[in-house]
């Protein structure tokens, strides 16, 4: 996470501001953790409903992470709050999954174990196809560098 909304109180920020390339890395890795939230949930059908409670604030805090990564991808600027965060996103279809997952009972976390699986998983899905193009360009921009070997 990148410190996007902070005040230097004396002298001047010695980092650069994040760019768009620095918040796809971010989303990237936040497509790991909540992919394997949701494979665990699709796969590991034996599990017990306080096996599957137990997991669900972890699953529902990385998709807010990712969602929140988004938000900085697609805007440039980390939201500064939940509040600013709810205003950016609107009535977007990534608010109204992290809604639906928030206003599930414990006993539906169960009972829809598969339904969640599939929406958080094609959620990724969409976040992974929208930035890769960013990533695949700065991969590819990276292996054109020439770089001379150190001399000595």
């Amino acid at each position: 996470m990148y410190t996007t909304n902070a005040v230097t109180l004396w002298g001047i920020n010695p980092f650069p501001q994040p760019v768009k390339a620095d918040f796809a890395e971010d989303v990237a890795q936040n497509i790991e953790a909540v992919t394997r939230y949701a494979r665990n949930h699709a796969v590991c059908y034996w599990r017990t409903s306080e096996e599957i409670e137990s997991v669900m604030p972890y699953l529902i805090n990385d998709l807010r992470r990712l969602m929140q990564n988004m938000v900085a991808f697609r805007t440039g600027l980390f939201p500064k709050n939940k509040q600013h965060f709810v205003e950016i996103l609107g009535g977007s279809e990534d608010l109204q999954l992290l809604n639906w997952l928030e206003s599930l009972d414990k006993e539906d976390y169960t009972s829809q174990q598969k339904e969640i699986a599939e929406r958080v998983n094609n959620y990724a899905n969409n976040c992974a196809s929208e930035i890769e193009p960013l990533r695949k360009q700065v991969r590819t921009t990276i292996a054109n560098l020439q770089l001379e070997p150190p001399a000595g």
